[in-house]
């Protein structure tokens, strides 16, 4: 019996994304990763002012780009920021965050043996949300 040699890069995984790298993106990257996590992590099928927010962080990132359209940044951590800082300035992104019945709560703890919850006592983790966009965008630059 023959064993068979699994192949894996580790430049895909955190937490070697995190090293430098010249990682060039355009603008749709971003808002395409940001729309992408936030249906993905929304409790809803499409995050309230989805699109205002898309639109909004576009116009964000039009500053800095090349001719070409691109922008080249040096580290996962430059563009997490680059998205964080943008995205953060959005009213209606950061609402995101805020749990649409106003349960002010810190923590709600559930298991895979409770019902569907509400969906207007959740609330999406923008933290998180930047950081999977982030990761998205490394990927798949370095896929290319």
């Amino acid at each position: 019996m023959s064993e068979t040699a699994t192949v894996t890069r580790d430049d895909l995984y955190f937490p070697a994304l995190g090293r430098p790298r010249k990682i060039w993106v355009f603008p749709h990257d971003i808002t395409g990763a940001v729309a992408m996590w936030a249906v993905h992590q929304s409790p809803y099928p499409v995050p309230d002012g989805l699109e205002v927010v898309l639109r909004k962080l576009h116009g964000a990132c039009s500053d800095g780009f090349d001719t070409g359209g691109m922008r080249c940044f040096d580290s996962f951590d430059q563009l997490l920021s680059y998205i964080s800082e943008r995205c953060r300035a959005i009213p209606e992104y950061r609402a995101w965050n805020e749990r649409k019945n106003g349960n002010q709560s810190p923590l709600q703890f559930t298991s895979r043996y409770d019902a569907v919850g509400n969906p207007d006592d959740d609330f999406i983790d923008l933290g998180a949300l930047e950081r999977n966009a982030t990761m998205h965008i490394v990927q798949q630059a370095v896929l290319l």
